[in-house]
């Protein structure tokens, strides 16, 4: 009998049901053994699929696993900027604006647990995509964080204008905070740490504006 022909909307929807299932198995395998020990038989044997199919849609497992990093990383920009958009809807005090982002961040980052503590670690291991991927979310980080100032200054002129340099500055900073957390406990208490990382962005915000030079 023939092997019936998928219309293009169907294999459409097929890929990106194998996608979407690649991804999901590299974050189990991530997870529970760390991207160092995954192999591509470990990603395809938890997605299901074949490995004609993995490299259907990626070229090794560094090309995956980046995809996932990109997922993952939209996920968590994708809640900042819900929690933007409702502080804003209800017109929250700059400070209470500022720790509504600043939580839905650290708050994303706990619920991943150990797949989160893999894609902090090891993406700084995996390979020049897995670092250059790292760069491009710093950046994304670095914009969003940027509008989100500017926006709570556009509300409050007593507010300091945050430089790019200086968002980037407290985005570094932040990552090391929640990097030290961590590799030396749970990932959910990255949540715990809203108090000293929000502070660190106020800090910035009610700096006193520099001296003009003379």
């Amino acid at each position: 009998m023939a092997r019936p022909t998928l219309t293009s909307a169907q294999r459409t929807e097929q890929d990106r049901r194998h996608h979407r299932q690649l991804l999901e198995g590299m974050a189990r395998c991530v997870s529970h053994n760390g991207y160092g020990a995954t192999t591509i038989a470990d990603v395809v044997r938890e997605a299901r699929v074949s490995k004609s199919t993995f490299y259907a849609h990626f070229a090794d497992k560094e090309a995956c696993y980046v995809a996932l990093y990109s997922a993952a990383v939209d996920n968590v920009l994708d809640a900042m900027r819900a929690a933007d958009a409702a502080a804003a809807a209800d017109g929250l005090p700059w400070r209470a604006h500022l720790d509504a982002v600043n939580g839905a961040y650290l708050e994303s980052l706990a619920a991943g647990g150990e797949l989160t503590r893999s894609l902090l670690i090891e993406i700084q291991t995996a390979g020049s995509a897995a670092l250059a991927m790292r760069r491009d979310v710093l950046d994304r980080y670095v914009v969003l964080m940027g509008d989100v100032a500017s926006r709570l200054r556009e509300g409050d002129a007593r507010l300091q204008t945050l430089t790019p340099g200086l968002v980037l500055g407290a985005v570094g900073g932040i990552n090391e905070i929640v990097m030290r957390a961590i590799e030396t406990g749970p990932v959910t208490g990255v949540a715990a740490l809203a108090g000293v990382t929000g502070d660190l962005w106020a800090a910035l915000l009610t700096a006193p504006a520099p001296a003009p030079a003379p």
